[in-house]
């Protein structure tokens, strides 16, 4: 068993906050792989490509990425196929404007005192996953990759396609014999997790292709419905506040700061690099890790 770990970092924007996180992880026990959306023009993958000085970096396949598509969950995928040759210790997937809140040797510590535990967010009140997979798995969203979060043509013509569905009595989870769960896709993974979800390819194919925000269900799906299910602990140790409501967490400033500090979390979103204050917030709070060590 390889004792390194793999950070797999999806990144659309931002792109002076994706070196600084780069930076933050750079570390001979950790390989970086990072995927850029294909939408993207304006970002230089050389100047990327020079932050590290520990770590290996890898640049994956683009593709073009969707809010609520199965691109999400297909581009994860990808990843885990070309890292899991490597069989790392653990995995990490996160978005590219999170930030560790611990120093390296912290991290690295916390799991391998916790070592074979599986991290990630679940939510298991029955009732309200059942409710949620009728509507989401229930139908097919083919069109969910041209559409995100927008209202375009191909949102008219999806609703149009699930209203005919529905006419017709196509309901692809009716057979399903095992429990739906949910939550966030940012996780952090064993090897032998991994190994099971790679082997679930025809089983994601058949249930989270062509779903509405099948990468918040996906892999919760798999891990809980497995043998490993003893072996996951309800929390993806990741800091994240929604309290501003909608589709997105409210980017952190300044008044986090004494909260991330004394957070159990490991890892944060969402921050910005945007203007002179979101700058100078992380720029303390690196000081603040470094601190700690790397």
């Amino acid at each position: 068993m390889n004792n390194k770990h793999a950070y797999f970092i999806m990144a659309h924007n931002e792109f002076e906050l994706l070196k600084r996180l780069i930076r933050m992880i750079d570390d001979e026990r950790n390989d970086i792989y990072v995927h850029i959306d294909k939408k993207v023009k304006d970002y230089s993958q050389e100047e990327i490509s020079l932050i590290t000085q520990k770590s290996k970096i890898y640049f994956m396949k683009r593709m073009n990425i969707t809010w609520g598509g199965d691109s999400q969950i297909k581009c994860f995928l990808h990843f885990l196929q070309i890292s899991s040759k490597t069989h790392y210790a653990y995995y990490h997937w996160i978005s590219g404007v999170d930030f560790p809140l611990k120093s390296q040797d912290y991290i690295h510590d916390f799991f391998k005192k916790n070592n074979g535990k599986i991290y990630l967010d679940a939510d298991l009140r029955r009732e309200h996953v059942i409710e949620s997979f009728e509507q989401r798995n229930k139908y097919y969203y083919f069109f969910q990759n041209k559409i995100g979060k927008d209202v375009n043509i191909y949102a008219t013509l999806q609703v149009i396609s699930v209203k005919l569905q529905e006419i017709i009595g196509i309901n692809r989870i009716s057979k399903a014999k095992f429990n739906f769960e949910k939550g966030s896709n940012w996780c952090s993974i064993t090897d032998e997790a991994v190994s099971v979800i790679l082997s679930s390819e025809n089983f994601i194919k058949k249930y989270f292709f062509n779903a509405l925000n099948s990468d918040e269900s996906c892999i919760q799906t798999i891990l809980y419905n497995s043998s490993l299910k003893d072996k996951i602990v309800r929390d993806d140790l990741r800091y994240i506040d929604w309290s501003a409501g909608g589709m997105s967490p409210r980017v952190l400033d300044d008044s986090d700061f004494e909260t991330l500090k004394t957070t159990k979390d490991l890892f944060a979103r969402k921050f910005s690099c945007k203007n002179e204050k979101d700058i100078m917030f992380l720029d303390k709070l690196e000081d603040y890790i470094d601190r700690m060590g790397k």
